[in-house]
């Protein structure tokens, strides 16, 4: 079921009106290149609101000197409860959700008016990083790429939702129940929502044309942990839930048989100690294992070189080697807890307040 939005009596849709929505914790510089980038969108957007969620560097003040409305809730809630807050005060008919450590591209209302005008089946559209972070280390050029190269190459038809740059309609996003604040710092709230317009008949799309630029650095610092627990657990876990979201981004038949393929060939090395013959069949699971990432290797060459190209492979291998554990750990956990639902926010309405935090201080 697909769901025509907006109807016009001319039978051509509504132009929207765009309220644009960035939660931001202690988001410092890059928070203010993106504030300014937005501010400078041709045409602007309606409003633009920010949600300080608990932050404790002043990022708030730079969107108070601006001019912009800033609610401020005293305490971390997670980005979902910040978005929510954000959304329930809202005026536009369409809510643009942008992260703060991102700047938009100036033509980005006009992108997302375009595909909402033109498609009014379509309840959101989002859009990706560009091929070039702002931060110059490895990890930050890495993971940036990946993220580019897997939008790129995806369906513009999503079952999923991207709240880096994402919008969705207001009336549509109550209806579905906003963003799902029960994962805390679990980064799946986007996908979920994304899931939850898929499964109400709602219509969205990719638009690859719609790119961002990532300022922040990826911190290596605890980077495994961080993305074990926060990314890749209740990743996996959301995938469980939902098996169609498989074929999404990145995960794609050869990116699934590289996982065990990796584990296999490590197996093969580790047993060629005692079995030489063992050292054949490593040999060949690695020449399987880049021939199925080839097309990954050709656009890490042509975007960064042969010597980035070799080390993110070797990087690839490594996600590859974590996440046959990190999944078999997350069916584990899927299976002893069935996810027991807890309950989730009373904002199912515009106007609804969560009973669970105190209203945020306006400034």
């Amino acid at each position: 079921m697909t769901h025509s939005l907006f109807p016009h009596p001319s039978g051509r849709p509504g132009r929207p009106t765009i309220s644009v929505i960035v939660a931001v914790h202690n988001g410092g510089v890059p928070f203010r290149r993106c504030l300014e980038s937005l501010a400078a969108a041709v045409p602007p957007p309606h409003e633009i609101i920010v949600v300080a969620d608990g932050d404790t560097d002043g990022s708030w003040l730079a969107a108070s000197e601006m001019g912009l409305p800033v609610f401020r809730l005293p305490t971390p809630s997670g980005f979902a409860a910040a978005r929510n807050y954000g959304a329930r005060e809202a005026k536009g008919g369409v809510l643009l959700f942008v992260d703060p450590d991102v700047t938009v591209p100036t033509h980005v209302i006009a992108q997302v008016t375009e595909v909402l005008e033109h498609e009014p089946e379509v309840a959101a559209v989002f859009g990706s990083y560009d091929d070039a972070s702002a931060a110059g280390d490895f990890l930050s050029q890495y993971n940036n790429l990946l993220h580019h190269y897997a939008h790129q190459r995806a369906s513009t038809k999503a079952a999923t939702f991207w709240s880096a740059c994402g919008a969705v309609r207001r009336s549509v996003f109550f209806n579905v129940g906003g963003f799902d604040e029960r994962r805390g710092d679990a980064a799946v709230e986007d996908s979920e929502l994304g899931e939850q317009l898929h499964k109400a008949g709602y219509a969205t799309r990719l638009c690859k044309a719609l790119q961002v630029k990532r300022l922040s650095p990826s911190r290596s610092e605890g980077y495994f942990t961080r993305e074990a627990g926060f990314r890749l657990l209740p990743w996996v876990a959301f995938l469980l839930r939902r098996s169609h979201a498989f074929h999404s981004f990145g995960l794609h038949t050869a990116g699934r048989a590289s996982v065990p393929l990796t584990h296999g060939m490590l197996g093969a090395m580790i047993g060629a100690g005692h079995q030489e013959e063992l050292l054949l069949v490593a040999g060949g699971a690695l020449l399987l294992l880049l021939a199925m990432n080839a097309s990954l290797y050709r656009f890490f060459r042509g975007k960064r070189g042969a010597r980035f190209a070799n080390l993110a492979l070797c990087r690839q291998g490594l996600l590859y080697f974590y996440c046959g554990p990190a999944f078999l750990l997350s069916l584990a956990l899927f299976w002893r807890r069935k996810l027991k639902p807890t309950p989730r926010s009373l904002f199912l309405a515009p106007g609804g307040r969560p009973i669970s935090l105190q209203r945020p201080e306006w400034r």
